[in-house]
């Protein structure tokens, strides 16, 4: 049934369907009725010379022409309707003329009822064959009246032809309504099944542009691709412009383009489907991320003839990708350097790969003076980065409003409060650094040729980015805060610890001064007066000794670096040891001076560094017993220069080495053997460091210590010669 269905619906539902066949076919019935009508109306007009039927001719033909132009204008059912009646007159005319109820003609009745059912369905066709009949009824009503000749010797009786006529009529009306009806429910399947069909075909093409996926065709033999809409716009060409395999090659970078054609031609050969990335540019200069699979085709005997796959714009995928691995890189860093420079370094670096940081600051605003300074600056236009005054201006701007701005020079212009500073980039974008609800500065990017050079997610990154940077500015302060808290804390310590030991230290030789003027000044005999005096001589060379190291430690503590200059530390331990001679040889003590042949020259300060080794050999001799052994010695290893000074003095306890070089601190066996200001060791210490050296020390209790320095070597010829 659904086979004649589709048959019946092929030659006539075509017809309810399709407007542009309905209007051929309705021209072509008028054209043959019009055509039909004139040739009779010219054989009547011949033979019989009758001016009714001239006249009732002529109407018709009249009104047939009426008929097209109703037609042309659109009155499809007014014309449909008037086609019918005018069917239905003609064909009773010629009834009328040929015999009535018996003439052939009246089988023409049929079509008035096929062409009903054409035209409007449903239950036209019986209601035609109801006219049909009636018609046929009057025809039998003229032939009994005389109205109309009546064929001689008819076979049939008048009643019985009308029956039979009508009988056949309503077999026809029935059987094209039935057919009406399939051709409805036909015609409502089919356009059901449209409806369903179209609707998931915009579905598909909606979710192409959703997904960023079109679909393409490779004809193997003719080299040519169809693409759906999508893959047009995701390659930036109109639509319907013929695609070939060359198309790419305009595309896409070429070792791009070689790699996707040399997995084309393995799929083409191993009959395997293929998976590639790959980027292309399009005709404006943007780049895009692609990703395509290709799946073969074969024909009968296997060969691959086709190739049809998928492509999709994964670009902002991978940028969103991108995105979430520089934020974690970040992220990351911000844990693992307390250093604001080195952070905002690395940051820009990370952000370099996302969008344009060629020309970009970070200014952070300072209360207190109102300026801006620039812990990171890197602009075309810019080569000073002290601290501004940007009052006014975009940086200002941002800072002042509190949030975030992309502007492009228009918007800039259009600012009336805006003071406008310097060259005007083209798009300007700033967001400010927040801490809570205080500002404290702005990160800025800017581009000065390209105003399309950053979008609306660039700003949301750089937000992003913004307030990870103040994040850290805060958790910084926060520390700066309190390492002066723990800074001051110490000063005060030391303050305190200082005056107690200068309260003790100078309390002492104060005293035994004190004591040796009353004794001078009440006894005569001269060589006990001679001895008070060296007492007194003893006790202001340990106040001036004190006093120096005091200036000393406090001259270390407030310079980052010390005066340079090249310096032999050979010729710098000789002189030391030349100053310590006379001691040494009071002592007893042997001396073994084993200095290196090859220049240990350093970069540094002289007068510091003589005061570290001096110290260093001054302790080796006081803490040696008479006949003792001091050691001497310097090296190069690894491009630095090695100084040893050892002794075969008292030693250091095990419990003490720890805190030898605290200030102040001096061990049991020390106070016991020689009086001091224990600032020695903290002096050495403190210049070796501004040295950027090291210091080690190894010690046996009763057999002796050794301390090792390690300062960088400079070499003289390398750095002559280059």
């Amino acid at each position: 049934m659904q086979g004649r269905v589709r048959k019946i619906f092929t030659v006539f539902t075509v017809v309810d369907t399709n407007q542009a066949i309905i209007t051929n076919i309705v021209n072509i019935i008028l054209l043959i009725f019009i055509a039909s009508l004139a040739l009779f109306l010219s054989v009547i007009l011949v033979i019989q010379a009758d001016k009714i039927y001239a006249m009732i001719l002529s109407v018709m033909l009249m009104s047939s022409i009426l008929l097209k132009f109703l037609f042309r204008l659109g009155y499809f059912r007014v014309v449909s309707i008037l086609l019918v009646c005018l069917t239905l007159l003609n064909v009773t005319l010629g009834a009328m003329n040929t015999g009535g109820i018996y003439s052939p003609v009246n089988s023409a009745y049929v079509v008035v009822i096929i062409l009903a059912s054409i035209l409007f369905g449903k239950y036209t066709p019986l209601y035609a064959a109801g006219v049909c009949s009636l018609l046929g009824l009057g025809l039998v009503y003229g032939t009994q009246s005389g109205y109309i000749i009546q064929v001689n010797n008819p076979i049939t009786p008048i009643e019985i032809a009308w029956m039979a006529y009508s009988f056949v009529f309503f077999i026809v009306g029935i059987l094209f309504y039935r057919v009406s009806q399939f051709m409805l429910e036909s015609t409502t399947i089919t356009q059901n099944i449209s409806q369903e069909l179209q609707q998931s075909t915009d579905y598909l093409k909606r979710a192409e542009v959703l997904a960023h996926l079109g679909n393409f065709e490779l004809d193997i033999q003719t080299q040519r691709v169809n693409w759906s809409d999508e893959t047009y716009r995701i390659f930036g060409l109109p639509i319907g412009v013929p695609i070939t395999l060359k198309t790419y090659q305009t595309l896409m970078p070429e070792d791009a383009y070689h790699e996707v054609m040399a997995m084309v031609q393995k799929t083409i050969e191993t009959g395997q489907p293929y998976e590639v990335e790959h980027s292309i540019i399009l005709s404006n200069g943007i780049r895009k991320d692609l990703y395509a699979v290709g799946d073969p085709i074969f024909d009968e005997k296997k060969r691959v003839i086709k190739i049809f796959g998928i492509v999709q714009d994964v670009t902002e995928r991978k940028r969103a990708e991108q995105i979430q691995q520089v934020l974690l890189n970040i992220s990351r860093s911000r844990h693992e350097t307390d250093n604001l420079s080195a952070l905002l370094h690395y940051t820009f670096e990370q952000l370099g790969g996302l969008i344009n940081v060629s020309n970009c600051y970070v200014a952070l605003y300072d209360e207190k003076t109102g300026m801006y300074s620039f812990p990171y600056g890197n602009d075309v236009g810019v080569d000073d980065w002290s601290p501004q005054d940007l009052t006014g201006g975009l940086t200002d701007y941002v800072r002042l409003t509190s949030q975030s701005q992309m502007l492009t020079e228009d918007d800039q212009k259009a600012i009336p409060e805006l003071k406008l500073i310097g060259k005007l980039p083209k798009i300007w974008l700033g967001t400010p650094l927040k801490i809570q609800q205080d500002v404290i500065g702005v990160i800025v990017v800017q581009d000065y040729d390209d105003k399309d050079a950053y979008r609306q997610s660039d700003l949301d990154l750089l937000t992003y980015v913004g307030d990870s940077i103040a994040s850290v500015i805060d958790s910084k302060r926060a520390e700066d805060e309190r390492l002066e808290l723990h800074i001051q804390k110490q000063n005060n310590d030391f303050l305190q610890e200082f005056i107690g030991h200068m309260t003790h230290d100078l309390k002492t030789p104060l005293s035994v001064i004190k004591n040796s003027t009353y004794l001078i000044e009440n006894i005569k005999d001269g060589s006990r007066q001679v001895e008070y005096i060296g007492r007194i001589n003893y006790q202001l060379d340990r106040l001036d000794r004190m006093i120096e190291d005091i200036l000393t430690i406090s001259h270390l503590d407030h310079i980052q670096y010390p005066s340079q200059s090249l310096i032999n530390l050979n010729e710098l331990l000789k002189h030391v040891t030349q100053q310590l001679y006379p001691k040494m040889q009071h002592k007893n003590l042997q001396l073994d001076l084993d200095l290196t042949s090859i220049s240990p020259v350093i970069i540094g300060s002289e007068s510091d560094l003589m005061r570290a080794l001096l110290n260093l050999l001054e302790n080796a001799t006081n803490y040696s017993e008479d006949g003792g052994k001091i050691i001497v010695r310097t090296s190069i290893k690894d491009d630095e220069v090695v100084c040893e000074i050892g002794d075969t003095g008292i030693g250091i306890k095990p419990d003490d080495m720890a805190h030898i070089f605290d200030r102040f601190y001096r061990a049991d066996n020390a106070r016991e053997f020689e009086r001091g200001t224990g600032l020695g060791l903290a002096i050495v210490r403190r210049v070796v460091e501004l040295h950027h050296g090291s210091i080690d020390v190894s010690s046996e209790l009763g057999e002796g210590t050794k301390f090792t320095i390690r300062l960088s070597h400079h070499n003289i010829l390398q750095h002559s010669t280059t």
